[in-house]
Parts: C-alpha cells; structure tokens; sequence
C-alpha cells in the first residue's frame, strides 16, 4: 500500500538493502524529498540536503518516543511529516511483531492534507483474516529472545483490541474486569 501510493506521487520505490551503501547516500544526497518507515530508513535522513522533505511511517506507534530520529531530522532541518498507519490488532512492539500497514483514519487526514487527494479507510473485513494469520505465524516460529519483545497480554486486552479494531468501539471497565477476572488463571 505505501509503496504503491509514494510511487503514484512521482517517489523512485528503492530496496536500500540492494544497493552498496556509497549508491544509497548518492540518492539520499541529491533527493529534495523521501519517505520511509520509522527507523534504520529515516535514520538516512542524515545523509540529505538541508531542508529535506521526509515523510516518515511509523511503523508502531511507540516510535513516537524515537527522540534520536527527530534530533537526526531537527538536525537536516527537514519538513517532516509523521503518519500512523498501523493496526495494532494483536500485541507487537516496533522491534518485533507483524507490522501491518492499512489506510487508517490517519493516514487519510495525511494523504488529504499533504498530497491534496482523498483515499478511502480501509475497513477491518479487509485485513484482519491476514493480520491474524501473520501474526499466528509469527508468534509460533519466533525466538524466545524476540518473543520477549512483545507485551504480555491477557484475555481481556485480546477482547479489548478485538472490540476496538474489529467493531469500533472501546470496551467498558465493567466488561473488561468481568473478562479479566473470568479468564485470569493466576
């Protein structure tokens, strides 16, 4: 979907892990304007002309406590723009985890304000049979040492995120503690 969409707007799509670090930072330096997930690849930032325009995807929305990659960006001088596009169905964190990225709400206030278009809001009937099934595969072939990067969650912030992401709407304290105490097996 972001690929996709960056490369409507005239974005060259580049796998960096393809290329020899000299031919990165040779893209990086000579762009005016670039768009990559939050981490390692807007880290690359640093290599750019001054005043950039970066357009960062979090990739988790704790990567908004990434204070290093907005110094780097402050430090570029960049007009920045940061959208969520993340559905957060299942426990992950933004170092382990599926990372399913969905036309949210955000995403389209986004595309509306910085690119003048309108997208529609991908529903839950569109990703969630996926998202699970990834996820599924992710948690049961992990290592223990990335497992433990995912939060610990209970039956009651399973039913919670299901209610939230999959009907739209918050579960209340009095369900959600009737849930906890019910399936709470400590």
């Amino acid at each position: 979907m972001l690929e996709d969409f960056y490369r409507s707007q005239g974005f060259e799509v580049v796998s960096p892990e393809t290329l020899p670090l000299g031919d990165q930072i040779s893209l990086l330096a000579g762009a005016k304007e670039i768009a990559s997930t939050a981490g390692t690849l807007s880290h690359m930032v640093l290599f750019c002309q001054e005043g950039i325009r970066q357009h960062v995807v979090l990739r988790h929305y704790t990567s908004l406590g990434l204070d290093g990659q907005w110094a780097m960006s402050r430090l570029r001088c960049s007009d920045l723009n940061i959208v969520d596009t993340n559905i957060a169905l299942l426990p992950g964190s933004r170092w382990a985890g599926v990372t399913y990225h969905a036309a949210t709400e955000h995403w389209r206030d986004y595309v509306r304000h910085v690119f003048g278009q309108d997208v529609a809001v991908v529903r839950p009937e569109a990703y969630a049979v996926d998202f699970i099934g990834e996820w599924v595969d992710m948690v049961s072939t992990v290592s223990e040492r990335d497992l433990s990067f995912l939060p610990k969650w209970s039956m009651a912030d399973l039913i919670a995120s299901l209610s939230k992401h999959l009907l739209d709407r918050e579960l209340e304290s009095p369900a959600r503690d009737r849930i906890a105490k019910h399936f709470d097996t400590r």
